[in-house]
């Protein structure tokens, strides 16, 4: 039997529903590319659930040493809420996955994701964990306007909760190069009334951004010199937008 690679333990010791290992690639190749005199890029992971997307960017910063500094933010609610054992936060997930975050966490999804850290390999590459909600003021105003390379954007889908983390998190960006990317849009839902798709649009519009579908329910949004257009249908990739 042959040893399985790090990206492949993310994904089967790690329960979650990570469809962006191609988006993670893209950035961490655009990224590594930069001039090291400048410092390391910063990358905000915006909602980790398990830690399975966490895990993969993990492996590709420590596989091509990448000048990037990995921040991760989430609420991480607990798994059970009251004596009586009733889960309200997290009723929506998997029986597979609940049984896992019982076992590695106690009840605590922000155990369990650190345990997961921990017991892959990941933790080392992970610069900063924030444990609380992405629209707090006192976590948001930790970070300077123009100073981060990207984001990944994957909590509620709701659609006043997206146009607000929008609103907070799009002038963090880099104006001279950066990217936001997310998990489970359905660009069939964009002309949909309140949806995730629909805020994601509206929000992106307004700052005149185009917003590219990647492929796998995810999406790439670039500021300044960045074209977040992906080419080719299995690896997409970003690329520096020629000067003209």
């Amino acid at each position: 039997m042959r040893n399985l690679s790090h990206a492949e333990r993310c994904f089967q010791d790690i329960p979650g529903t990570f469809h962006g290992p191609h988006v993670y690639t893209a950035a961490v190749s655009m990224f590594s590319q930069q001039d090291l005199a400048k410092g390391r890029a910063l990358f905000l992971e915006l909602g980790a659930y398990m830690g399975q997307s966490t895990c993969f960017m993990a492996r590709l910063i420590k596989r091509r040493r990448a000048p990037i500094e990995l921040h991760v933010i989430d609420f991480w609610a607990p798994l059970l809420e009251n004596d009586a054992g009733a889960s309200t936060s997290f009723a929506w997930i998997p029986s597979n996955h609940r049984a896992s975050a019982l076992a590695a966490g106690k009840g605590e999804m922000s155990m369990a994701w650190a345990h997961n850290m921990i017991t892959s390999g990941s933790w080392d590459a992970i610069s900063r964990v924030v444990h609380g909600s992405d629209t707090d003021m006192n976590i948001v105003s930790r970070y300077s306007d123009d100073s981060v390379s990207f984001i990944y954007l994957d909590t509620s889908h709701g659609y006043w909760q997206t146009k607000r983390e929008l609103q907070l998190w799009w002038p963090k960006l880099k104006a001279s190069g950066s990217l936001l990317c997310g998990d489970d849009y359905d660009a069939a839902k964009r002309d949909t009334p309140r949806s995730y798709a629909a805020a994601l649009h509206a929000f992106f519009e307004e700052h005149g951004a185009r917003l590219f579908d990647w492929g796998g329910n995810q999406f790439c949004v670039a500021k300044g010199n960045i074209d977040a257009r992906p080419t080719g249908s299995h690896a997409p990739r970003l690329r520096a937008q020629q000067r003209r």
